[in-house]
Formats: structure tokens, sequence, C-alpha cells
């Protein structure tokens, strides 16, 4: 061996060595998604009570979520709290009917 093997060898420990104090260490810098929930939590109590409106996530037949005021009958909902400082808009009334599809005016 010479000495250029020595370093390749000594710099591969010292890799492994980092690698498992990190792994072993809660991995500082990784938020884990319940570290994440935690973290919004204490915010959200930090500002106060959420207040807000409480809307409804429900799944729909096509894959698309429904988020509503009132969760409709036989749906399994999870309630959403919505606080003062985020915005929601109402598509209620707005909501436009799906354009018509061009017709075909060869034949």
């Amino acid at each position: 061996m010479n000495a250029m093997d020595n370093g390749r060898a000594l710099l591969a420990g010292a890799v492994v060595v980092a690698a498992a104090l990190w792994w072993f260490g809660g991995h500082p810098g990784v938020e884990t998604p319940a570290q994440r929930q935690a973290r919004i939590e204490a915010i959200d109590r930090q500002r106060g009570t959420p207040g807000g409106r409480t809307l409804y996530r429900c799944p729909g037949a096509d894959g698309v979520n429904l988020l509503t005021d009132n969760p409709p009958p036989g749906r399994k909902c999870t309630p959403v709290n919505i606080r003062d400082d985020q915005n929601v808009v109402s598509l209620e009334g707005d909501a436009q009917p799906p354009a018509a599809k061009p017709q075909d005016k060869k034949r």
C-alpha cells in the first residue's frame, strides 16, 4: 500500500463516521412530517386562537378533493381550519358553464 491508498481509506472512514453520526443524531436539519406539523401548530398557538372558518375536505369520485362549507351527506370529510389571515375565495355564483365544443364543419 502506498500513501495515496492510506489517504483514501482515511477519507472513506471519515465519511462513514460522519454519516453514522448524522444518522444516529436524528438527521439534524431534516424535518419529518410530524416535526413539521408540530412546528406549524406551535406557530398557530403563538398567534393565538386560529379563529376563522372551518371548511371540509371531501374526496371526490374523480380523485379531486372538494372543499366546502357544509360536508355532503354520506361522504367521509376531514375538517380544515382556515385562519383569519388566510384567503378563501368562493366560486359560488361565479362558476361559468363549460364552453361548448366547436363543431366540425367538414363533411
